[in-house]
């Protein structure tokens, strides 16, 4: 097995699990209902979707870029407003990206896995650091997500069973 092939592995377990950290990306999904899905519980924080569209996102530019790309990522593509689109349907569009990625990665020959990515930072990441990156980006905005859920789950239960719990 390749390197490649290593990193477009664990960003397929960080999607779908199984995951040493916790829940994958998409068992987390799994017990989302829309109406959660747009909801805010933590003040000033990102809702679930936001960060289905904003994984989606960075899928989509680092796929780009592993294919000689240089997108633009300003706040309105970073993090993009959920539109009235369904919440299978942003699923269905992160799935997407995740599977086009994927496929990139494999795809890419080994002699590249050190060569310099186009982008807008200016360390200009290599290949290698970038998948590495998306990788922890998984990771980082799933750990949100379970906590989002949580909160979601403890606002929904009566304070008395919580206080049961803790």
């Amino acid at each position: 097995m390749t390197e490649l092939q290593r990193l477009a592995d664990q960003l397929d377990h960080l999607f779908t699990g199984p995951t040493w950290h916790g829940p994958a990306v998409r068992e987390i999904l799994a017990e989302v209902s829309p109406a959660d899905a747009l909801a805010h519980p933590v003040a000033g924080g990102h809702s679930i979707v936001e960060l289905v569209h904003h994984l989606d996102t960075w899928n989509r530019v680092v796929d780009q870029r592993l294919a000689g790309g240089s997108p633009d990522v300003g706040p309105e593509l970073d993090w993009p407003k959920p539109d009235i689109e369904s919440l299978e349907t942003a699923i269905s569009k992160l799935a997407d990206s995740h599977a086009s990625l994927t496929q990139a990665i494999r795809s890419l020959p080994a002699e590249r896995l050190f060569d310099e990515l186009p982008g807008d930072s200016p360390e200009r990441p290599t290949v290698y650091v970038t998948l590495q990156g998306i990788g922890q980006h998984y990771a980082y905005h799933a750990g949100q997500m379970a906590i989002l859920v949580r909160a979601l789950q403890t606002a929904s239960t009566p304070a008395v069973a919580r206080q049961e719990h803790a």
